[in-house]
């Protein structure tokens, strides 16, 4: 376990830490607390534990620790809409979560080679949204984005993963298909469980263009060294365990409905979180990270 990862569960003294890896640790709670709400869907009803960063979340440490990756599948098996439209529970038909006021959709269209999408974006898989805003700015890439911020009404007790998640196969939103098959490529961002035993560091690499795939894995490892927060490490999906049911490599899944298929990227919600952070501290992983995804689809 590294030193990020023993941070985020308070295996050191908080006078041993930095101003700057104090940050880091309660930035890192929050946004395990966070992504425990959205995953869990945590009810009203349960006890309010307090983390030592002064957030709060509707469970019991415990209770959170022993959450296993099934608390998010990704066969829809849990999902309350079979798809965004045209199935007999789309969520376009919803009567209780409505567009503008549970979720909004931008799309921008550049005309770009590459189309990066999030469109498990928002309160859904957390930071998801940034970090796709990120690369459209940093690379001038078209972007799709749904974010979802569901209010209590849509919600109705459930979690904003399991009330506003619609599985990858079945996100047939036509405003994200046609862009996408405007472009050759495309790279979609999501956001793992913190409880699949995977490291900080560690993103799940999956996707139909296998070229990108193997390409975004090099170029990251050759990028590590730039970040010394925690290790930097691309696995290909369909091998590597925690990742296996990450894969994206159907025909459906939106980021291969174009010509060359494209590359799937599933995060940690704290590495989602220091991209997103503005802080220069934090320029070193963008350029990593990002700079890895941007050799990755010229392949494509």
């Amino acid at each position: 376990m590294g030193t990020k990862q023993a941070d985020l569960d308070g295996a050191r003294p908080r006078a041993d830490r930095t101003p700057r890896e104090t940050g880091r640790w309660q930035r890192g709670h929050m946004a395990l607390a966070g992504a425990a709400v959205g995953i869990l869907g945590i009810g009203s009803g349960a006890a309010i534990w307090t983390n030592a960063a002064g957030g709060s979340t509707s469970a019991s440490p415990a209770t959170a620790r022993s959450a296993s990756p099934s608390a998010e599948p990704r066969d829809g098996s849990r999902d309350s809409y079979s798809c965004f439209t045209g199935c007999s529970s789309a969520l376009t038909s919803s009567t209780i979560c409505r567009q503008g006021r549970d979720y909004s959709i931008t799309v921008t269209d550049k005309r770009s080679r590459v189309v990066v999408m999030s469109f498990h974006g928002g309160l859904i898989e957390h930071k998801a949204s940034g970090v796709s805003l990120g690369l459209s700015r940093r690379f001038g890439w078209s972007r799709y984005d749904f974010n979802g911020h569901a209010t209590s009404g849509c919600l109705a007790g459930k979690s904003q993963f399991s009330r506003l998640h619609v599985t990858s196969p079945h996100f047939n939103d036509p405003a994200l298909l046609r862009l996408v098959a405007s472009a050759p490529t495309a790279v979609s961002i999501h956001g793992y469980s913190p409880y699949r035993g995977l490291s900080t560091g560690e993103v799940c690499v999956g996707g139909g263009n296998q070229a990108e795939v193997d390409t975004f894995i090099s170029a990251l490892a050759a990028n590590a060294g730039q970040w010394s927060d925690y290790e930097l490490r691309g696995v290909t999906a369909s091998g590597a365990a925690g990742c296996s049911d990450l894969t994206g490599t159907g025909p459906l899944n939106p980021i291969n409905r174009n010509r060359n298929g494209g590359l799937q990227l599933e995060m940690s919600p704290q590495m989602k979180t220091d991209l997103t952070d503005s802080s220069s501290s934090n320029d070193s992983l963008r350029d990593a990270v990002y700079g890895a995804i941007g050799t990755a689809m010229s392949q494509g």
